[in-house]
């Protein structure tokens, strides 16, 4: 995904994120762990890039993000238990930033969400290593 896709969007770590810093709309959100490198089936991601999302509540998915990352808890967030299959370090929020966009409404989330998923897919021939069902 290039920079300049991505320039509506919000870019903070995932541990200044505070609960009364987002707001409730819908949106798409990317989550990024810094310095990782993952080999997809075209050729290396050395973006960080792991997983792309969309919500109807950016501020209440990326919270439960959050807070599954600091407490290692599979049940709060879907993606915590593939987090840590591929990271035991998972936990350490230091390692996390995450980019994302509030949009009008959950369709255009989704239809976003998708989009950003084709485009990595072009690129990579294979899904951000969160995304795939492996």
């Amino acid at each position: 995904m290039e920079q300049s896709e991505l320039t509506n969007f919000i870019s903070c770590e995932i541990k200044d994120i505070k609960r009364g810093n987002l707001s409730n709309q819908p949106g798409v959100y990317i989550l990024y762990r810094k310095g990782h490198t993952s080999q997809r089936y075209l050729n290396k991601d050395t973006t960080g890039l792991i997983y792309i999302g969309s919500s109807s509540n950016l501020q209440q998915r990326i919270n439960s993000l959050k807070n599954g990352i600091l407490r290692n808890n599979p049940q709060i967030h879907s993606i915590n238990k593939r987090l840590n299959s591929y990271f035991t370090d998972s936990q350490d929020i230091g390692y996390y930033l995450i980019k994302y966009q509030y949009l009008k409404s959950v369709e255009e989330s989704k239809d976003k969400e998708k989009e950003l998923i084709e485009k990595y897919f072009k690129k990579y021939l294979d899904l951000p290593i969160l995304n795939s069902k492996r």
